[in-house]
């Protein structure tokens, strides 16, 4: 991944944190209660009626933690909400420093500045320990530590995002109509507790040979071709570390997102 997606990985990870700590404790209007202001409150609903809009083609995400900013995301970590998110970060002052350079480092971006090298390096190490702290956080909750990699998440071109964690069975109904000669491309995310390589596979249900099967993979466009008409037809994104050992017989994760295939009109 580039800089700016590593940034985005990780300001990604910290809203799942986020959510998934304060909904359960403030109830559902969490966000009314995690510290923003009303002023804030109200950019964000600004944005998500604007990216509304402008994607009439595709659906938008609608929580609106995820069009806060960096410093955002820190008043609620840190500012307003310290005592039940340092169990995650454990040291404040280190957090709040990270929390700096990325917002410094998306905004010379944002404002057509490239990084250095030794930035793009740092924004790469810092991204990967957040994510890395929210991750072992969360597994930690749970009736293990968490021993395989985990797809991040699977976002197509229409706006539809799925994240794996760990789920490998049912698909997603994205609701999109597609004909043969339409594209669609695929953004995605994984991570693993050890840092060890894995590889993606794209695969279509009707067709068991892979499209992509490769090393990391970020990105996959998939060209809807005659032979894919189905209703619905299914495009399963599977993770494999490269270990001798796998969550499922011989993977990791998967995400299935469905689709209708239809004939052209013409």
């Amino acid at each position: 991944m580039g800089a700016s997606e590593d940034i985005t990985a990780a300001e990604n990870a910290l809203r799942e944190l986020i959510e998934s700590v304060l909904a359960p404790a403030l109830g559902p209007n969490w966000i009314e209660a995690s510290g923003l202001t009303v002023d804030r409150l109200g950019v964000l609903r600004e944005r998500l009626a604007a990216e509304t809009s402008r994607r009439t083609a595709g659906r938008v995400e609608q929580r609106l933690i995820y069009y806060s900013d960096i410093f955002d995301l820190r008043a609620i970590l840190i500012d307003k909400h310290w005592e039940r998110f340092k169990a995650c970060l454990d040291d404040k002052k280190a957090s709040v420093q990270d929390l700096i350079r990325l917002e410094e480092f998306r905004n010379a971006q944002m404002h057509g500045r490239h990084l250095l090298p030794h930035e793009q390096a740092l924004t790469t190490g810092i991204s990967g320990e957040f994510r890395n702290k929210v991750a072992l956080y969360r597994s930690e909750r749970g009736p293990s530590r968490e021993y395989f990699p985990r797809i991040e998440l699977v976002r197509d071109s229409f706006g539809n995002v799925r994240h794996g964690h760990g789920t490998t069975g049912e698909a997603s109904d994205t609701g999109i109509i597609l004909h043969p000669g339409d594209d669609v491309h695929f953004e995605m995310q994984a991570w693993d507790p050890d840092n060890v390589p894995f590889t993606w596979t794209v695969t279509l249900w009707t067709d068991g040979r892979p499209m992509l099967d490769r090393a990391n993979a970020t990105e996959f466009t998939w060209l809807v071709m005659p032979a894919h008409i189905n209703d619905p037809q299914r495009i399963v994104f599977t993770l494999r570390s490269a270990r001798t050992y796998h969550r499922e017989h011989d993977f990791d994760d998967k995400v299935i997102l469905a689709y209708q295939v239809l004939p052209s009109s013409d």
